[in-house]
């Protein structure tokens, strides 16, 4: 018989020589490692401490009067405002167009209810009077509650909320314009569900946007103003 041209004990020297060779090769892989992150954490170190130092010379030089310190014109989102504060904020004033159009066309409709009622054939205007009052409260009711749970849950705008409002305004008000076969007892479930929500949605929007230290000014400002706004109106147009 031929005799294996490697013997045994020489295949199991050349296996323990790669094992070796591999050992070393992850000891090095790690060292490398090691050594990246160590000069990561010194690169990182040495920024903070750039950083500080400039900040260091920056307040040296604003306290000698060498760097002119831009300081800020008011609060900003979040912070305490006065009602002359907010009124020249954008936010401000889109709560204002808000209220305008929801809230004011959801107040004309509820005033008129009755006459439209009755011109749709309908002989007891009452009925459609207590729907949409009723509407109007299960609408604050899930106003709040749609709110709280889109800002706590899944981190949106409360804005959303009122957006949505709008939206079952604009739809109940086109069916009322339409006046097709049903949509009276749609459009008085729409329009009350949207104008509720609104006096749900916009005291919070109101309350985070400009905080609670002149909220009874700034809220009541808008809230007012659909009433005495559409007075005018009528009072113009009559």
């Amino acid at each position: 018989m031929e005799e294996p041209l490697i013997s045994p004990s020489g295949e199991s020297s050349s296996m323990q020589k790669q094992k070796q060779v591999e050992e070393w090769e992850d000891e090095v892989e790690k060292e490398k490692l090691q050594e990246e992150a160590h000069l990561q954490l010194l690169q990182v170190s040495e920024r903070k401490k750039s950083i500080a130092q400039l900040k260091a010379k920056f307040t040296c030089a604003a306290a000698r009067g060498g760097v002119r310190v831009k300081k800020r014109s008011g609060p900003h989102r979040g912070e305490d405002f006065t009602l002359l504060q907010a009124l020249v904020k954008a936010e401000f004033w889109l709560i204002f167009v808000t209220l305008l159009l929801g809230a004011g066309s959801g107040l004309t409709v509820i005033d008129n209810l009755g006459q439209m009622s009755q011109s749709l054939g309908f002989d007891d205007a009452k009925d459609s009077v207590s729907m949409i009052s009723i509407w109007n409260f299960l609408g604050r009711v899930a106003g709040g509650y749609f709110s709280e749970n889109i800002v706590r849950d899944h981190a949106y705008p409360r804005p959303i909320a009122t957006a949505v409002a709008q939206l079952l305004l604009a739809i109940g008000h086109f069916l009322f314009a339409t006046a097709w076969p049903g949509t009276m007892y749609i459009g008085t479930l729409l329009v009350g569900l949207g104008y509720g929500a609104h006096w749900a949605v916009i005291p919070a929007t109101v309350s985070e946007l400009f905080t609670l230290k002149f909220f009874g000014a700034i809220y009541n400002f808008n809230h007012s103003q659909p009433s005495w706004l559409y007075d005018l109106l009528w009072c113009y147009y009559k």
